[in-house]
């Protein structure tokens, strides 16, 4: 396991275990654009594989996102964070 994840190994939460399940654990974002690509990078953040390779002009869209942010595109981030994040509580808990 990489020192990259010494931060989420020292939680209660997650520990080696959980890291290595994060690691071993092969994950499909559901969602598309902003929220796809959000999702996309906190799952490969997290240590996940992501089965879904990431589109350059989606993260073109995400930085065009970040650079003005409407409530829309918020709303987007937020949607794709939440779904990486229980995904990311999912694995755990397996």
């Amino acid at each position: 396991m990489s020192l990259r994840y010494t931060r989420q190994v020292r939680l209660a939460e997650v520990g080696v275990s959980g890291q290595e399940k994060l690691c071993r654990a092969e994950l499909h974002p559901g969602g598309e654009g902003v929220a796809g690509e959000v999702e996309a990078r906190y799952l490969a953040a997290a240590g996940a594989r992501v089965a879904a390779p990431t589109s350059s002009a989606a993260s073109e869209e995400v930085r065009a996102v970040l650079a003005t942010f409407t409530s829309d595109e918020a709303r987007d981030f937020a949607e794709g964070a939440l779904r990486a994040l229980v995904a990311i509580r999912d694995v755990l808990r397996s």
